[in-house]
C-alpha cells in the first residue's frame, strides 16, 4: 500500500504544477489571472484555448504577463 500512496502523492504534485494561473498586470496597477481553474481536465484542448483567449483579451486591454 505504501507504493500506491507515494504514486498518488507524486500525481497530485504533478497536477498542481499544471494548473497554475497566468498572472497579468496593467500599467495602472490592476491585476488579472487567466487559467488555473481547470482541475484534471487542464490538458484538454478547449481548456488550453480558453486560457490563450483569456491572455489575448487582457493583452488587448494593455495587460502584460507577470513572470
Amino acid at each position: 500500500m505504501r507504493v500506491v500512496e507515494v504514486l498518488v502523492f507524486i500525481f497530485v504534485i504533478f497536477l498542481t504544477g499544471c494548473i497554475s494561473a497566468i498572472k497579468m498586470r496593467h500599467p495602472d496597477g490592476r491585476v488579472a489571472e487567466c487559467g488555473g481553474s481547470h482541475a484534471v481536465g487542464y490538458h484538454n484542448v478547449a481548456a488550453r484555448q480558453a486560457d490563450r483567449d483569456c491572455v489575448s483579451d487582457y493583452q488587448r486591454q494593455g495587460f502584460e504577463r507577470v513572470p
